[in-house]
């Protein structure tokens, strides 16, 4: 009766709490796989600190969204990204056929080609200086970076309000291929897919990637024969991975995108004070034009990427070159307007 040390007498609960006390080291395997089977958040690495490291672990306000992230959400653009994440909004500016980016609020309402833009577009490192045509890098990612700014310090110039980094998926050592196909309304046909191929064990791989649109215009510019925001657009990327060593790498990456179409299409709407009543538009989806816009816009890219890793410390090179800004002649109510840069 005494056999846990109970005086006669005492509380019966007394028993049952040595009982646990004397058991308790014999709980900890079980306690042990508990904790094992527990789940725990996955590890994300992000590159806002111009640096690989865990998202847990860096100090900056970051979105980060990978791949298979952007496909669950039907993000499929650029401009998508702004209904999935806080203080960010992304829409299109017709006067240059680019996107317009805005975080908590700062933007900038200078609406030339050769504006900059507040916040810095940058792909696997590298920054874009013209806003046109971003979408066209939006494919086949690893995973797409937004930071909030001010990121001055770490990106230069234009990052005042942020960052936009879109990592492409490096070519990987193992055979793989995938196309997809999407098909709408307006006779959209949307292709995307990519190619990967080993070309030596563990030393040389190969990746091609692809994306392209064709779509009907939304707007009816009569008495112009083509309607207007259409897509007639693509864009193909190519990389030769060379890893003789796991301390070095030497990527070589290729990239080009064409836009060709009618464009974007402006038109006044109402507003208090409107000193051109007659040009206000009733029907958005019915823009008179006199004449015919058109865009044929063009980019192409190069870029080297050097990486090393010593004991503590990776290094990385880039060196890039890409052609000069895209160029349109973009037709606004009744009136032709140039934006013809470069």
């Amino acid at each position: 009766m005494n056999a846990y040390g109970i005086r006669p007498g005492a509380r019966a609960g007394a028993p049952t709490i040595a009982l646990l006390l004397a058991t308790g080291p014999g709980l900890a395997p079980w306690a042990t796989a508990e904790a094992a089977d527990t789940p725990r958040l996955e590890e994300i690495i992000v590159t806002g600190e111009r640096r690989e490291t865990d998202l847990q672990d860096t100090p900056i306000a970051i979105s980060a969204f990978s791949q298979d992230d952007l496909d669950r959400s039907g993000i499929a653009s650029t401009e998508d990204l702004g209904n999935f994440i806080p203080n960010v909004h992304i829409g299109r500016n017709n006067n240059r056929d680019a996107v317009l980016i805005t975080i908590r609020g700062v933007s900038s309402d200078d609406l030339r080609n050769e504006s900059d833009p507040t916040t810095a577009f940058h792909v696997d490192g590298v920054y874009i200086p013209r806003m046109s045509g971003a979408n066209a890098h939006f494919y086949d990612l690893e995973r797409v970076e937004v930071s909030r700014g001010p990121q001055g310090t770490l990106f230069g110039r234009n990052a005042t309000a942020g960052v936009v980094n879109l990592i492409s998926r490096r070519p990987e050592f193992e055979f793989g291929a995938n196309v997809d196909l999407t098909i709408g309304n307006f006779d959209l046909f949307r292709t995307r897919g990519h190619v990967n191929i080993p070309l030596v064990d563990d030393q040389l791989a190969f990746r091609a990637s692809f994306i392209s649109e064709d779509r009907d215009g939304f707007r009816d510019n009569s008495p112009q024969p083509l309607r207007g925001d259409d897509a007639d657009d693509y864009s193909v990327r190519a990389q030769l991975l060379w890893e003789p060593a796991a301390e070095f790498s030497a990527l070589l990456a290729l990239d080009t995108f064409r836009r060709r179409g009618v464009g974007p299409v402006n038109g006044f709407i109402d507003f208090p004070g409107n000193p051109n009543p007659q040009f206000v538009l009733e029907d958005p989806r019915r823009f008179p034009l006199a004449v015919q816009g058109r865009r044929n816009d063009k980019d192409v890219g190069a870029r080297l990427d050097l990486r090393w890793t010593g004991s503590r410390r990776r290094s990385t090179a880039y060196s890039t070159s890409r052609s000069p800004p895209p160029r349109a002649f973009l037709s606004n109510d009744w009136t032709s307007i140039s934006s013809t840069t470069g």
